[in-house]
């Protein structure tokens, strides 16, 4: 414990000038995580390309010993240990829904986003009336070309009393982004 505390004022906290209450932090002892890739391995997990691809991160590292076993014969899954876990780098969007899949039924706890292909498009459009009907909207959007999932009325929280909104998803293409240029309904 250091006997008196430097203030920013104090030359002494200025770099160059170590304090003499600071010691070199103790080193921290290295994790015993398994190596995800064994080293004969190495030179093929770099040629593998990666695009942008959500990867799984397995927050738990003592289930990282059945996940390989499960899907050695199935896919070929690249993995490094980071600070976060054991992140995993999956070559196809099948295989990441097979290994999401397969860590929900096993009950592991990880990380991941959604795939770019699954994700979609969220408006709230205001100054709809209430009393213009769901289809009426869907119907319009879809004429005007947009690629609309469905459509909403969007109600206040608790006494569900019908709001001036409506939120429609869409595809995430450029002719659903297309719907922030629109002036009309």
């Amino acid at each position: 414990m250091c006997p008196k505390r430097h203030t920013n004022l104090s030359p002494l906290s200025k770099p160059g000038h170590p304090s003499p209450c600071s010691a070199a932090p103790a080193p921290r002892p290295k994790s015993a995580a398994p190596t995800p890739v064994p080293a004969a391995q190495r030179s093929e997990a770099a040629s593998v390309p990666h695009d942008k691809r959500p990867t799984p991160i397995i927050q738990v590292r003592d289930k990282w010993p059945m996940i390989p076993s499960a899907l050695s014969n199935k896919f070929k899954v690249v993995a490094t240990a980071t600070a976060q876990g054991i992140k995993m780098q999956l070559e196809t969007a099948d295989a990441f829904r097979f290994v999401t899949r397969f860590l929900q039924e096993k009950e592991v706890y990880y990380h991941t986003y959604t795939l770019a292909e699954e994700r979609i498009l969220r408006v709230v459009i205001k100054r709809i009336p209430k009393k213009i009907p769901v289809e009426e909207i869907t119907q319009s959007l879809k004429v005007q070309k947009f690629p609309v999932i469905s459509v909403f009325d969007m109600t206040r929280m608790g006494i569900k009393a019908p709001l001036d909104l409506v939120q429609v998803y869409l595809d995430l293409t450029p002719e659903g982004k297309a719907i922030f240029d629109v002036k009309s309904i």
